[in-house]
């Protein structure tokens, strides 16, 4: 089988560790992988691939039409593609592929991939997620012509290790509670720029927190700036093994995005024996948390937050029971030997698979909207009376 992973960009993040580790796998097994990147990026983490090259400020047909010729010259018949608007959209046009695969359902203020289904019509003809809600969620765009896998993250051994690892002691009672990020620092989708603020106010409210950042970014330098008080260490970005010696020494992996999937680092954490305090999206954190892991609450503004982290480290005992839980949690739906029976189910499965019927053409199309109209005139006009910090909240 001849496949084709196709990625916005090879930079860090989460869909790109796992589909790195996808192509690893299915090299391993035989098959012939390419990849194939819209954008390409100045620290990439995926290897060997190819730039379609097509300029974000460019016509979509052209986009498109780059995306298309970069796809089609590895001949594939089967092309999974990793989030990205312009890279879910070329999949309609992919007349000598046999197979198109979408994964990463994201709902947000920018794109919501249940919308775009529900214009799609009869393709694609596979769909993955992370975990069994959002592949239930997708069912009643599938009309039975879509076949659906779950298709957990495999994490690294060292985080495997660390869950074995992280019921000790960890810090001493009457010293500060250890929150950590980990993550791009940016502020569109991650909203670091919230952070310094977050922490402000937790400890005006009593609750001094210690702040461990793992990660760069756009927003690093205005962070080093806005952050005064002492209750931080940067860390940067860390490899596999090192993050994982670090994490369990903390208490509470957190984060204020306004959009994610489910994110490979709060899965790293809960492997570590975090408690989790994670925005309340329609992704797959809800059903990482459904066992009492941590806590959702509603990002839309710091001070949510902030109330938040005031709730989560209130009692240390209930801290550490919701950490024991996002562990077993981890555990029992991430560990190598689960992913291996489900990634083995999702390549047996894409080979016997059929297309869906007729492939558009590119010269005629409509493009698709990313997000229903409503919701976009809401997005603008709220960039308009509220700018600054708020100016990416839907």
């Amino acid at each position: 089988m001849r496949i084709t992973f196709l990625a916005h960009y090879p930079g860090r993040g989460g869909s790109n560790a796992l589909l790195r580790q996808l192509a690893d796998f299915f090299r391993a097994a035989g098959h012939a992988v390419a990849t194939v990147v819209g954008q390409d990026d100045t620290e990439p983490v995926l290897a060997d691939y190819v730039v379609a090259g097509a300029l974000p400020t460019a016509p979509w047909r052209e986009r498109l039409h780059r995306l298309q010729e970069a796809i089609e010259a590895t001949r594939p018949e089967v092309v999974y593609s990793f989030s990205g608007k312009d890279e879910f959209d070329v999949l309609r046009f992919l007349s000598c592929v046999r197979v198109r695969h979408v994964f990463s359902l994201e709902q947000h203020a920018y794109a919501d991939m249940f919308h775009w289904l529900r214009q799609a019509g009869a393709f694609p003809e596979a769909i993955t997620t992370s975990t069994q809600d959002t592949l239930a969620a997708a069912m009643p765009y599938r009309a039975g012509q879509t076949a659906g896998w779950c298709v957990p993250y495999w994490v690294e051994p060292e985080f495997e290790q660390a869950s074995r690892c992280a019921a000790g002691p960890r810090g001493k009672e009457g010293m500060p509670l250890e929150v950590c990020f980990v993550g791009r620092l940016e502020a569109q989708q991650k909203r670091a720029h919230w952070l310094p603020e977050i922490a402000a106010g937790c400890a005006a409210a009593g609750r001094p927190l210690q702040w461990h950042l793992y990660g760069d970014g756009p927003a690093l330098a205005g962070l080093r700036s806005a952050w005064t008080s002492g209750n931080v260490r940067f860390h940067g970005w860390r490899p596999a093994a090192e993050l994982a010696a670090a994490l369990p020494r903390h208490d509470v992996f957190f984060l204020c995005s306004q959009w994610e999937g489910l994110p490979l680092a709060m899965v790293q954490g809960m492997f570590c024996g975090l408690a989790c305090v994670v925005p309340d999206l329609p992704a797959g954190m809800r059903h990482a948390l459904a066992a009492g892991g941590g806590w959702l609450y509603a990002a839309r503004t710091p001070a949510a937050a902030v109330q938040a982290l005031l709730r989560a480290t209130a009692d240390r005992g209930e801290c550490r029971r919701r950490g024991a839980a996002a562990r077993a949690t981890a555990v029992r739906e991430f560990s190598s030997v689960q992913a291996q029976r489900q990634w083995t189910e999702l390549m047996t499965g894409l080979a016997g698979l059929k297309p869906n019927g007729r492939r558009a053409s590119l010269a005629g199309a409509r493009r698709f909207h990313a997000v229903p109209v409503q919701r976009a005139v809401w997005r603008r006009m709220l960039a308009l009376v509220r700018p600054g910090r708020e100016r990416y909240d839907a």
